[in-house]
């Protein structure tokens, strides 16, 4: 990723660089006034960089990104996944006398397996103020100012547990000559969900969710913080088939064994299910408390934390072998402080529900459809933590550049 900044004389002096690109690349432009309507700041972007113009100060965005970190606090971990899909155009537009027809194939393939993984985005923008020269043998004053941008590229995506999902489908698009009055798009294909299908061909009475991913619900820029939630029915059990495959597989007496499958078919054919199942969920929050600042890279203690939408000031000591009309140069790095968490609560499920037309056969056709139903759904457990709150962008060992400063030695 390129930063660029450069001191101009107006905002719309631009440099041919930037000039270069606006005819291009450039797909968002926005320019900022005073109440008295005087051009204020014009920012705009590129394919590859972001500029930012201030009158009264430089500023610059820049985005921290972080991809497929470990939701425990271990970094970097394989991402196994693939995600593939297309659309194919068989007949297009082809007369058959009373109008056209046109047909596609289309499919989707998505499978991914993780023990628990994040990608983050952190678009923040930074402002910097420092003088232009300082006295020999004195330190400069630097003042920085970050805040989280609003953009639409903040983003917080994580994936945890196992998912092999599968669709495809015949389109056939019928245009007739004279417009109907019905639907004239015929629609023929299937969906798979492939580790679920390897239980109903094991007999198993259990339905297994494996899926706890989620993505971004909720920028909180007032809060600093990025929120994604995630809820999954992890297993949902049909009692009846459970029981009678239980007493089958511990060879309990054939008679009673028997007795108990012609009941488990009769309550089938009758359209009652009792299920029990589990659910959990899942709250994943990165809280942004601010920035760690330091000029010369080492940890030294001389480094500056910021708070965010606060100013804060970083003394730089001119070295001694600096004379009169040097100029002193540096390029500060930052690295967010962040707090990121992973909260899960459980809970139980009891349901039951029956088909009307299955009990009540005589009733009106158009209750034949009617399917009675109701659950009842424990209190979901306190938040559980797995692992400690931590630094994502500590153990990524993750720092990005500012701007370079520099000024003469008076």
């Amino acid at each position: 990723m390129k930063v660029n900044s450069f001191s101009i004389d107006s905002a719309f002096d631009l440099p041919d660089v930037i000039a270069d690109n606006l005819l291009e690349n450039v797909f968002e432009g926005i320019i900022y006034t005073d109440s008295e309507g005087n051009p204020k700041e014009l920012r705009y972007q590129t394919n590859e960089d972001y500029w930012v113009i201030n009158e009264s100060e430089k500023s610059v965005l820049l985005d921290f990104e972080l991809e497929n970190q470990s939701l425990w606090g271990q970094g970097e971990v394989p991402n196994f996944g693939i995600n593939l899909g297309d659309t194919l155009n068989l007949i297009d537009n082809i007369n058959f006398g009373v109008g056209t027809v046109s047909s596609g194939f289309d499919y989707q393939l998505e499978a991914f397996l993780s023990g628990g993984d994040f990608s983050t985005n952190i678009p923040s923008l930074f402002a910097i103020e420092y003088p232009e020269e300082v006295n020999s043998n004195s330190s400069a004053t630097i003042k920085f100012k970050p805040k989280l941008s609003s953009r639409d590229k903040a983003s917080l995506e994580t994936k945890l547990g196992a998912s092999f999902l599968g669709a495809a489908n015949l389109l056939i698009d019928l245009e007739p000559i004279i417009p109907l009055s019905f639907e004239t798009e015929i629609k023929l294909g299937s969906e798979f969900n492939g580790i679920q299908s390897i239980f109903d061909t094991l007999g198993s009475p259990a339905t297994i969710e494996t899926n706890l991913t989620s993505e971004t619900n909720e920028i909180d820029i007032e809060n600093n913080q990025f929120i994604t939630e995630a809820d999954t029915n992890l297993i949902e059990i049909d009692v009846v088939n459970a029981f009678a495959l239980a007493l089958k597989l511990s060879g309990v007496a054939t008679p009673f064994a028997t007795l108990i499958e012609v009941v488990r078919q009769q309550i089938e054919s009758s359209g009652i299910e009792l299920t029990l199942g589990g659910k959990a969920k899942k709250e994943t929050i990165l809280e942004i408390k601010g920035f760690e600042i330091d000029f010369d890279g080492e940890e030294n203690g001389n480094e500056v934390e910021v708070n965010l939408n606060e100013w804060a000031e970083l003394q730089i000591p001119v070295p001694n072998s600096y004379n009169l009309g040097d100029t002193y140069r540096f390029t500060p790095t930052v690295k967010p402080l962040v707090n990121f968490t992973n909260d899960f609560s459980f809970a139980g499920e009891a349901g039951a529900s029956f088909d009307l037309k299955n009990v009540f056969p005589l009733l009106p056709n158009w209750l034949n459809d009617t399917n009675l139903s109701s659950s009842v759904i424990s209190p979901y457990t306190p938040p559980i933590s797995f692992s400690e709150s931590f630094n994502p962008f500590e153990i990524a060992d993750l720092s990005l550049s500012l701007p370079e400063v520099s000024f003469k030695i008076k």
